[in-house]
């Protein structure tokens, strides 16, 4: 089993997320974690994975323009290869009040489960806020982040 993990993170706020979610499976999986920079839609198609999270920033009160183009581009990709991957997830980081990050978080997550590219969403997005521009995270998230990442885990195996 592969787990791909794609982050968009522009101070390492998204990067330590998608680090904290890889150490939990690695412990039953092959983990794969990279910036959107560094990847492309492409390969992850010719990878297969069986798992794909992908973590985006909102800045500005958007969500990362860069993220949005990489999932449109992954959609295509998917679809032009016939292949649909088994099960997916997101997160978003942010800076926002509740109700402001649930349109963001909720539009990023359709952007995605209305690609019909993933089998199985998970049920809901996962956000962490951090305390300013450049962060940190709020205190607790990479447990929560853990934690979630185990429930994943443990609905796969």
């Amino acid at each position: 089993m592969l787990v791909r993990i794609i982050h968009d993170s522009q101070y390492g706020n998204g990067k330590m997320l998608a680090e904290s979610m890889g150490k939990v499976f690695e412990q039953k999986a092959e983990v794969k974690i990279a910036h959107i920079k560094d990847v492309t839609p492409k390969q992850v198609v010719e990878e297969e994975p069986t798992v794909l999270i992908i973590g985006t920033a909102v800045r500005m009160f958007m969500v990362s323009n860069a993220s949005k183009k990489w999932i449109k581009n992954l959609i295509k990709e998917l679809k032009d290869a016939g292949k649909q991957i088994p099960y997916g997830a997101v997160f978003v980081t942010h800076m926002l009040n509740k109700k402001r990050i649930e349109k963001k978080g909720n539009r990023f997550y359709e952007l995605i489960k209305s690609g019909n590219i993933v089998k199985t969403m998970h049920p809901e997005w996962l956000e962490a806020q951090v305390e300013g521009i450049e962060g940190p995270l709020k205190p607790g998230s990479i447990e929560r982040f853990t934690a979630e990442s185990e429930k994943i885990l443990q609905n796969l195996l």
